[in-house]
């Protein structure tokens, strides 16, 4: 899977404020983005759920 559509299936085309800072550290960090190819399914549903700063700050 490319970083590309890593960060498309994460926020599944949805604007969110963290997709500049994940494209960054996509593209600046291959252990980053194994790790989050390992782990997407999790953050995928942590991402959707965060609604507030509080829950932002926890992710």
């Amino acid at each position: 899977m490319t970083t590309e559509g890593l960060r498309s299936y994460l926020f599944a085309e949805r604007s969110h404020v963290l997709v500049p800072s994940m494209a960054t550290w996509l593209a600046s960090s291959r252990r980053f983005t194994t790790f989050v190819l390992t782990f997407r399914t999790t953050i995928r549903k942590k991402l959707r759920a965060t609604h507030s700063a509080a829950s932002l700050d926890d992710l």
